[in-house]
């Protein structure tokens, strides 16, 4: 019998969903591919495909199907992904995206049942709140409970957290004095965040104690508004700021600085698997268990969620003299978080990924 294992990637890449979805989404693809996988991408609508090409490094690469829905309404799409499975065959359907339902899983069964297609469902799930009658569910959290999922094949805990090969065994070392420090919020910043805190540590450090600033590697978000970046680049008249837009080697940026403040999400992975002492924060539900879990296994310092704070600029500013002062406690947080985090999980899920497709195989032809 002819086999060819193609997998599909469900996600979408707009102003409004975090860019670690669709750069998590990516790097398995990338992993799979390297395994000789047919990858291909489904997106809800052109525009997040056009969002999607901004991270590729060829457009050609990964095949895109569009699905010409709402992708908080992917009941929608129903009928075109019938119509799309029915043409490719596609083996394995990986699904990152809150907007899914357990009756979108089971339609994705019948569907491939009607079509005589053996098809196989995994599911991201960083908000620990979702079992669905589906195959495969990764969680990359430190604290998984496994027993909530009632999946065939459960990937859990912080060894799968999907990283790019830039992360993998990377040298790092603290320096006694910090010079750079790495400031990002993801691909958006609606609550002005880099904007607030800068200027309160140069009006509070600088105007006020005389105490210069080392110089802050600021990442401007690919969602970023034009307006935004106007004013973040006239903050301390652009001295001892240096803005990133774009980066194509951003483990290299993060090396080259002493100390990290940074949003939750896929960027906090990475530099906990550099070993850069990282501030960390909240910005969205998804974020929150997961910091605090981090900060219990003294893998970072966390300021809380941003949204319940009072002046979450000053709380961040607090903690980072604290830090920037410690050479001690940088040097603990960058060896737990290295400890924990090895760069290796994008590698485990596209392995479990094959090998669960090589099982299901097997137990079809017996």
């Amino acid at each position: 019998m002819r086999i060819i294992r193609r997998i599909w990637i469900r996600t979408d890449c707009n102003q409004y969903i975090a860019t670690g979805h669709v750069h998590r989404c990516k790097t398995i693809a990338d992993r799979l591919l390297e395994k000789d996988i047919l990858v291909e991408f489904v997106f809800s609508c052109e525009e997040n495909k056009e969002y999607f090409k901004r991270f590729v490094d060829k457009e050609d690469v990964y095949i895109c199907h569009i699905l010409d829905s709402e992708y908080t309404r992917p009941e929608e799409e129903l009928d075109k992904l019938s119509y799309l499975i029915a043409c490719h065959k596609p083996s394995f359907y990986l699904i990152d995206s809150y907007y899914i339902t357990a009756d979108y899983c089971k339609a994705i069964y019948e569907i491939a049942s009607k079509n005589s297609i053996k098809i196989s469902i995994g599911y991201i799930d960083d908000l620990k709140c979702y079992d669905y009658p589906i195959d495969l569910v990764v969680n990359y959290d430190l604290d998984v409970n496994t027993q909530l999922y009632s999946a065939k094949k459960v990937l859990g805990g912080v060894e799968y957290a999907p990283l790019r090969n830039e992360f993998l065994g990377v040298d790092y070392d603290i320096r006694f004095k910090v010079a750079r420090v790495f400031l990002s919020v993801g691909g958006t910043d609606p609550f002005q965040i880099i904007r607030k805190t800068y200027e309160y540590l140069y009006h509070n450090s600088y105007l006020v104690v005389n105490t210069p600033l080392p110089t802050f590697d600021i990442i401007l978000g690919a969602y970023f508004t034009e307006e935004y970046k106007e004013q973040l680049l006239k903050i301390s008249g652009g001295q001892g700021v240096v803005f990133h837009e774009n980066v194509s080697d951003i483990s290299l940026l993060m090396r080259q600085c002493d100390l990290a403040i940074s949003a939750g999400g896929t960027s906090i992975y990475e530099l906990c698997a550099i070993g850069v002492p990282t501030i960390a924060f909240g910005m969205s539900d998804n974020q929150i268990e997961f910091l605090k879990s981090f900060y219990e296994e003294g893998m970072i310092e966390y300021i809380g969620d941003i949204r319940t704070l009072s002046s979450p600029e000053k709380d961040i500013a607090v903690c980072y003299e604290q830090v920037r002062m410690n050479y001690g406690l940088r040097k603990q947080l960058s060896r737990n978080s290295r400890r924990m985090i090895d760069g290796k999980g994008a590698e485990r899920i596209a392995e479990s990924i094959i090998k669960y497709l090589e099982e299901s195989e097997y137990k079809s032809d017996v």
